[in-house]
């Protein structure tokens, strides 16, 4: 069943960053901000400009998969309804394609259970159109948001009550519809740095309620929220235990593929 009301406050949150190499974490920077505990991590080398219409994306292999990640398990195809009003679905609803403009495209994948502490979904870039000036996020809603709502969204980050988000350009952290932290450009710009054939991942933690984000199976970018609620009336301040995947399918990003455990 859909849960349509959200409701709960968003207190400020400690901020710091930290940048991670070979899967270790380095020494943190100074906190930028009372928001969220945020911290990313480059990866090496550039990303290639990709062009609209390129050649067909190719599939990653399981060695870029999260060692967090494996056993996890989430589904194949994107969420019927709710969806941006400007998507179509294809291939059995596992690819979602933005047919016109920049926004409007928030697409949902769940439910996730977090019973065993965490959940995972990953998306592959299927689609770039170069020339925009903003880019995707990703993150997770508390409760499955009313179409009306969805509709009424030019980005994601616009669902309020209940939603958590991370990328857009400048990157940054979102929680109910807020800012809360800021991403370091030089730690994860997905504007400047995502390439068609690109896997994105979203790594879901009840228990400290972090979202991670990864790219080609690197640590790119870790938000703490816990200190921002659950999303949810009358909750203890932690997500509840199936949350719902968000991709917002915005500027540059034009579609995008989930790549589903089945």
């Amino acid at each position: 069943p859909q849960r349509r009301r959200l409701s709960c406050s968003s207190p400020g949150v400690r901020l710091a960053s930290m940048q991670h190499k070979k899967g270790e974490q380095a020494a943190g920077q100074k906190p930028a901000a009372p928001a969220a505990l945020f911290s990313s991590s480059a990866a090496a080398g550039t990303a290639a400009e990709a062009s609209l219409q390129g050649s067909p994306t190719s599939r990653a292999a399981e060695g870029q998969t999260p060692s967090e990640a494996r056993g996890l398990h989430w589904p194949a195809a994107f969420c019927e309804t709710p969806r941006g009003e400007r998507l179509e679905f294809l291939e059995d609803n596992a690819l979602a394609r933005r047919t016109s403009g920049v926004g409007y495209g928030s697409v949902f994948v769940g439910p996730l259970s977090l019973e065993k502490g965490a959940a995972y979904f990953e998306i592959e870039i299927e689609e770039l159109e170069p020339k925009r000036s903003q880019t995707m996020a990703i993150g997770v809603c508390s409760a499955l948001p009313p179409q009306g709502r969805v509709s009424r969204a030019e980005r994601a980050r616009d669902l309020g009550q209940g939603s958590f988000l991370l990328g857009y350009d400048l990157p940054k952290v979102f929680a109910h519809g807020a800012e809360v932290a800021k991403i370091g450009a030089r730690e994860w710009r997905p504007l400047k740095e995502l390439s068609q054939g690109d896997r994105v991942g979203l790594l879901v933690e009840r228990a400290n309620m972090e979202l991670t984000v990864f790219v080609n199976g690197t640590r790119r970018a870790t938000a703490s929220l816990a200190n921002a609620g659950g999303g949810r009336t009358g909750d203890s301040g932690r997500w509840p235990a199936e949350v719902w995947g968000v991709v917002d399918i915005y500027g540059t990003v034009r579609a995008v593929r989930l790549l589903g455990t089945g």
